[in-house]
């Protein structure tokens, strides 16, 4: 009878530590941050030298990916080459600005649909000959 207790308490022991091991794939919650290519300055009409970058976290600062990444012109009349984009192995997505033909501020706004989107700036400008 001792070892049918053992047994089960074994048995207990084990189903616990694996219910604490269960792990999930999903983040709970995502953080959409910029990286780099804000505050480039070039002529207007032309693809920007380095396109804008940014980063998907999960809650514990690691990086997702396969998320889509959605970029939209808010301000200037410039074009993006990528509309949305996922993210690589290393949270990042990224798009280039082609900025418009209006000297100028131009913006693009990068959201993952949280509250919380990122804003990136380029001045486009007139060469005079």
């Amino acid at each position: 009878m001792k070892r049918v207790v053992r047994q089960g308490l074994v048995s207990l022991s084990a189903a616990i530590v694996l219910a604490g091991c269960v792990s999930t794939t999903a983040p709970r919650f995502a953080i959409l941050k910029g990286v780099s290519g804000s505050g480039q300055v070039s002529t207007v009409g032309t693809l920007l030298p380095e396109p804008f970058v940014v980063r998907v976290e999960d809650q514990n600062g690691f990086p997702v990916e396969g998320f889509v990444v959605s970029w939209e012109v808010t301000a200037g009349n410039g074009t993006v080459t990528e509309e949305e984009s996922p993210t690589d192995p290393q949270g990042l997505a990224s798009t280039t600005l082609q900025l418009g033909t209006l000297p100028g501020i131009n913006r693009v706004r990068a959201s993952i649909g949280s509250p919380s989107p990122v804003v990136f700036t380029a001045t486009g400008t007139v060469v005079t000959p």
